[in-house]
């Protein structure tokens, strides 16, 4: 187990304190008991088990734009509404209210 980050998270990014390079573990193959990663640039590589817990890594934060190394993202498959990226009618506070009938 690594001493600062400790054992490997799917879905979390880290970063490599000797050469400066962000990657995501994406899986773990259970038969090699290597761990998959993949950097932001796109390239899928393997760090085998005995070798992470020597590494010198910390916990890094996603890129700001995580979907480049994704082939062909389209906004509508990231979840994000229309709403919560570019609220129509903001500046109405009644806006999501509806009609009052009185």
């Amino acid at each position: 187990m690594n001493a600062i980050v400790g054992m490997p998270h799917i879905g979390k990014w880290y970063t490599r304190r000797d050469k400066g390079e962000t990657f995501q573990v994406v899986g773990r193959d259970e038969e090699s008991r290597a761990i998959e990663i993949q950097y932001f640039g796109g390239d899928v590589d393997e760090i085998e088990a005995a070798t992470w817990s020597e590494l010198p890594l910390e916990h890094g934060e996603p890129p700001e734009d995580w979907t480049a190394p994704l082939d062909e993202v389209e906004s509508d498959d990231l979840g994000y509404s229309q709403g919560a990226t570019d609220p129509a009618g903001a500046s109405d506070p009644l806006h999501s209210v509806g009609t009052v009938k009185g």
